[in-house]
């Protein structure tokens, strides 16, 4: 097979795709380099395995999450704050997909993609963060009902980038106003 040359978001891309169609047990160099018009040792020259490969792609994804994240100012208001999130949270919501691979690279990880899952588990941890600094805000403010327990919010925002499986004909964005409207009525003060 002819070499050519790849970057990084065709592999990205193609990865996306084979774990879309086979998951992390069907996922394999052989299809992926088939998918890429490539041999397989044109992607070894990428990645060493499997799990190097899928860590670079979750940390991929989490790292555009995140840059995305912090153009949401902190200036504007929670309910504002809260529909941009849940909108990222639609725009990048093959953040669930990398943390369901997570335990299976976990098994195999070498010194190099422990390092990436670290990185990745605190990256977690901050978008976390910023839902539970959003949620005491907006408690603080008198914007969010005081009965209404804090832990339950923040799990309930954070959880709701797994509602974007259930999204049929809707747009990102009407999805994401959806979600957001349905969370700011139940926690709205009055």
């Amino acid at each position: 097979m002819a070499k050519r040359k790849l970057n990084k978001e065709d592999i990205f891309a193609a990865t996306d795709a084979l774990l879309t169609e086979s998951g992390y047990e069907g996922f394999h160099f052989k299809p992926l380099a088939m998918s890429l018009d490539v041999g397989r040792s044109t992607i070894y020259e990428y990645y060493p395995n499997k799990e190097e490969l899928l860590a670079a792609y979750m940390s991929h994804i989490m790292e555009a999450f995140v840059h995305d994240q912090k153009h949401i100012s902190q200036a504007e208001t929670f309910f504002v704050q809260l529909e941009k999130l849940i909108y990222l949270f639609m725009k990048h919501d093959r953040i669930l997909l990398a943390i369901d691979l997570t335990p299976h690279i976990e098994k195999k990880a070498n010194e190099r993609v422990k390092v990436v899952l670290k990185q990745l588990w605190a990256h977690h941890h901050q978008v976390f963060d910023y839902i539970r600094r959003l949620v005491a805000e907006g408690i603080e403010s008198g914007e969010i009902r005081q009965d209404v327990p804090a832990h339950l919010v923040e799990t309930l925002i954070f959880q709701s980038i797994s509602l974007n499986k259930a999204r049929k004909t809707e747009t990102k964005e009407e999805w994401a106003s959806a979600i957001s409207e349905l969370i700011v009525k139940g926690i709205r003060s009055t």
